[in-house]
């Protein structure tokens, strides 16, 4: 039914929003990734501790940091 798959995106999409939300205004520096390490987000304050942005997104920590391992 297409009402609840726009019902659905609609709530996906609201729950992203609210993830982003939190994940931006946290004081502390915050990144997510995944089983592999690789970055599916990071917070403005690590963004400012560590001086890597957005394009870390994707990539793996290990790669971006070599020192780290």
């Amino acid at each position: 039914d297409i009402t609840n798959r726009k019902r659905q995106e609609d709530l996906l999409q609201k729950s992203k929003e609210r993830l982003d939300y939190f994940v931006n205004l946290t004081p502390v520096p915050v990144a997510m990734t995944d089983k592999h390490l690789n970055y599916l987000l990071v917070s403005s304050a690590w963004q400012n501790q560590f001086g890597k942005g957005e394009t870390l997104i994707g990539q793996n920590h290990l790669q971006a940091f070599p020192s780290h391992q």
